[in-house]
Formats: structure tokens, C-alpha cells, sequence
């Protein structure tokens, strides 16, 4: 049975304005539009009087590694289709590990195939429309490191997957211009058109501000049907008087024997900038919501959990659910 994906979008605003100084916006770089571009090979000519010879071509970058932990359920093949890879090249960059006996918190590296990845660029999506990556935001932790958020917006009509953004420390001190670029995943594994979601990565070191650039991202996933549509049944979202926090409460239903489910909550400040993200898993959520003759029965599953700001009052929260096998 064809079966699709609805997105849940809780829009709320806050019914307190909190009474604090929100914490300094840094001074972010214009946002950028991504699109794909082909640069042509040059050819060779040969010299007149001279033999032909073939040209040396200098070598292709190699594939930018990129780490993966291993969920329950997870096969290679599974892996390979999620960040379109094939599946020998996932073998080959993994001698290691044993196809069936890989457990759920094993790592595992995904060659990612960069190659020729610019500022702006969507490297992996030839011939698909744009995706957008707005400045990041970054928060100085209590650990003395940092927390960027970058928001990854699809304004196409497509499905996208398997998206990775880098996200590049800039700075004026010598410790922020050293620091090592970071790359992150939306913790929604598709998607939809016309939505936006952040990512976020954590800095070490101090961090004031920060670039970002789309790596990697493919059109796809629309009918895959390890997914299963999702929608809401009732929903509340308080955010406190301080702003520094918003509770979430509610049920979704979902059509099918979903074996996972999943929110994430972003929140925003009062200037629509990134103030804070979550995560929030829910396993086995339908059991048993085949119902008799075959027919899919609806399942009812109940959420309950908060998201945090990293500096600035939340004025608002977006929350996105996603179920599958």
C-alpha cells in the first residue's frame, strides 16, 4: 500500500513576553541560495610538432568521512540508500564491521562523496531546485563552548534527504579562525516542501560567529515506504515566563505499525532566529495497528517533553513528526 508522509507544524506564540535582556545576536553573513552548478573539463591540445600525449589528470579529492551511529533495525543496505551511497562503497570504507553482527551505538563511516563541494553549492542533487542554509546562530555555553544553529529551508517542490550542512567558526581571534568546521544532519530525516527545519553542532572552544554551506542532499523519499503519514490529535505548548523554556504535550496518530516515532521541536526567538532544538523518540509506538482483514488501523501515541533555549526568549515553537518501520 502507497504510503505518505504528513509533516506537523505547531505554530505558537508565547502568552508571557519574558522580562530578560536577550542574549547579543552575532553578526551573521548574508543568507545564501544553493544551486547546482556543472564546470566543464578542459581539453587538452596537443602541440602541433609533437607526439600526441595524454594528459596527466590531476587526482579527484576524496570522499569527506562523515560518522554514523548505528540504530536498531539499521542494515548497510539501509545506511547506504539513507545517505546515497552504494552499498559496496559503504563496505569498503568499513573492512571491519560484519554485516550481521553490527549492534545499535556502532560507528560507522559514510564516504560521503564531496568532491568539488562549494560555499552554496548542493553537490549531491544534479539537476534538482534550490535549498537554502540562513547564517547560523551561535550561544556561548556554560562549558565555555558554543552552540550554533544554522535553519536549512526546502523551497522546492520536492522531497529531500539525506542532508548534511557544514557549519565553519569564523572569527577575529586566532583560536576562532583554527577551530574545525562541523557537519550536521536535520534531526528530520526527510524534508517536505516548503518547510524549514535547524541543525545544530556544538563548538569546544569560544565561537561568536559562524558560516554554513550544504554539503550533501538528495531529492527523494516522497513514497518510501519504510515511512508512515502522520498527523496530529491534540496538541498544547506552553512557553514559560522567562522564555527560557516550552513545554510540549499532545497525541498524534499514525497510520500503521510505526516501530518508531519521533518529534523535534525547534524553537525561535522574537527576530525568527534559532533559540533552541530537540529530539524527542518515542519506540513502539503502534504494536499492533493492523486491523482485521488487512486494513490499517489508526494508533493513537502520546508526547510529552520540553525544549530549551541556548540564549534568546523563545517566542514560538515549530514541532515536525516523523514515524517509520
Amino acid at each position: 500500500m502507497k504510503q505518505t508522509l504528513l509533516m506537523l507544524v505547531l505554530l505558537v506564540s508565547a502568552c508571557t513576553q519574558a522580562t530578560l535582556t536577550p542574549a547579543p545576536s552575532p553578526t551573521a553573513s548574508p543568507e545564501v541560495t544553493l544551486a547546482l552548478y556543472v564546470r566543464a573539463t578542459p581539453t587538452p591540445t596537443s602541440p602541433a610538432v609533437q607526439p600526441t600525449a595524454t594528459p596527466t589528470l590531476p587526482p579527484l579529492p576524496s570522499p569527506t568521512p562523515f560518522l554514523y551511529k548505528v540504530k536498531a533495525d539499521d542494515t548497510l543496505l539501509i545506511i547506504a540508500y539513507r545517505f546515497g551511497v552504494s552499498l559496496q562503497a559503504l563496505k569498503d570504507a568499513n573492512p571491519k564491521v560484519n554485516p550481521n553482527l553490527m549492534s545499535v551505538g556502532q560507528e560507522l563511516v559514510i564516504p560521503l562523496n564531496l568532491a568539488g563541494a562549494a560555499v552554496g553549492t548542493a553537490s549531491a542533487t544534479p539537476g534538482a531546485p534550490e535549498l537554502a542554509v540562513a547564517p547560523p546562530v551561535c550561544y556561548t555555553a556554560q562549558s565555555g563552548g558554543a552552540w550554533c544553529l544554522a535553519r536549512v529551508e526546502n523551497r522546492s517542490e520536492s522531497m529531500y534527504t539525506n542532508i548534511m550542512v557544514e557549519i565553519i567558526p569564523q572569527g577575529s581571534s586566532a583560536a576562532q579562525a583554527a577551530a574545525p568546521a562541523v557537519q550536521a544532519a536535520p534531526l528530520l530525516e526527510r524534508l517536505p516542501p516548503g518547510l524549514a527545519v535547524p541543525v545544530e553542532v556544538y563548538f569546544p572552544g569560544e565561537v561568536s560567529q559562524a558560516a554554513a554551506r550544504l554539503l550533501s542532499a538528495q531529492v527523494g523519499g516522497q513514497d518510501d515506504p519504510r515511512y508512515y503519514p502522520v498527523q496530529t490529535a491534540a496538541s498544547q505548548v506552553e512557553i514559560a515566563a522567562d522564555g527560557l523554556s516550552a513545554h510540549l504535550q499532545g497525541q498524534v496518530s499514525i497510520s500503521g505499525p510505526a516501530g518508531r516515532l519521533w518529534l523535534v521541536a525547534a524553537a525561535y526567538a522574537q527576530d525568527s532566529k534559532p533559540a533552541g532544538l530537540r529530539r524527542w523518540e518515542i519506540a513502539n509506538p503502534c504494536p499492533a495497528a493492523a486491523g482485521a482483514g488487512g486494513t490499517t488501523s489508526l494508533c493513537l501515541a502520546a508526547y510529552d517533553f520540553s525544549v530549551y533555549s541556548l540564549g534568546a526568549a523563545i517566542s514560538r515553537v515549530e514541532v515536525f513528526a516523523e514515524a517509520a518501520r
